[in-house]
């Protein structure tokens, strides 16, 4: 498949096109994203970022370099940092005593292998989980409660 190409995606047709952000070195396919501006018409999202906050801004940055295997590509703010982790996508962690701990947040890997050798690597306590027709998923917690599930992006089966 590639940029142009129409398919069918959960029953919709849709069309693949390549991401044009300048975020990103070269652009390749695993870098193509869907255009479902023709279904919906409703919001029209061109960069999403999920937020978690936490209590302890020094200990968390620490955890999260850990967790994602490199230093973070912003520091907006005094108490924020961000990764980028596509393109069109990134996860940012703030200081915020009331509302820490209380975030979801689900990453699609191209290897997930790769990130559960990572996780057993640096320490990290996770559950794996699998259940019916399901992905399998590694579920891990922050100190606050922040709960980030793991798995594989069942588009892109691992070597």
């Amino acid at each position: 498949m590639k940029a142009g190409d129409d398919c069918d995606v959960a029953g919709a047709s849709a069309r693949l096109i390549r991401n044009t952000s300048s975020i990103a070195e070269p652009i390749d396919r695993s870098e193509l994203r869907w255009d479902f501006a023709r279904q919906n018409p409703g919001v029209a999202v061109s960069f999403m970022f999920a937020g978690l906050a936490v209590a302890d801004y020094t200990a968390a940055y620490d955890w999260y370099v850990r967790l994602l295997g490199r230093e973070a590509d912003m520091f907006p703010h005094e108490k924020e940092f961000v990764w980028r982790l596509t393109p069109t996508s990134s996860i940012y962690v703030v200081e915020d005593r009331e509302l820490a701990g209380h975030g979801l947040v689900t990453l699609a890997l191209d290897d997930l292998e790769v990130q559960e050798r990572r996780m057993r690597e640096g320490g990290f306590a996770f559950t794996e989980e699998t259940s019916g027709s399901a992905p399998r998923r590694l579920v891990v917690t922050d100190a606050d409660g922040n709960m980030l599930t793991f798995f594989q992006d069942p588009a892109r089966p691992s070597a």
